[in-house]
């Protein structure tokens, strides 16, 4: 009896440990899923939370765009993590509205950075929480 319960417990954590090697982590793609194709994306927290603002042309200037859970009620000056989803183009960002400002970073297609505070300006400062429009390529 004591030999078969032992064949049973094994034979069980066998399936068990079978269906957990089955079962995979989340991908960093599924964190940005709510990003269409052809789209540069941004997101108001680190790691792709709370978003995302979506864009599929250049955007002059982010003030015009709402976000409520930003300081200014807009997505200006309010980014923490992006995605570029787009077809052909890098997206390069920038500090000020219409493409203007002293700090930019350009992101080719497919890039993303989950925590724009670790990343780094032209001039070297961090753009998170800097952002205000962008431009493909």
């Amino acid at each position: 009896m004591g030999s078969m319960l032992r064949r049973c417990a094994a034979a069980a954590a066998g399936v068990v440990l079978t269906l957990v090697c089955l079962v995979e982590p989340a991908s960093a793609g599924d964190r940005y899923a709510g990003c269409p194709q052809t789209y540069f994306c941004v997101w108001a927290a680190s790691d792709f939370n709370d978003g995302p603002g979506k864009w599929q042309n250049d955007e002059a200037n982010y003030a015009a765009w709402g976000h409520g859970t930003c300081p200014s009620g807009t997505w200006s000056n309010c980014v923490s993590s992006v995605f570029n989803n787009g077809q052909n183009c890098a997206v390069t960002f920038y500090d000020g509205s219409s493409y203007t400002g002293a700090f930019f970073y350009r992101l080719q297609r497919g890039g993303y950075l989950a925590n724009l505070a670790y990343d780094k300006w032209s001039d070297g400062t961090s753009p998170n929480d800097k952002i205000s429009s962008h431009k493909w390529c």
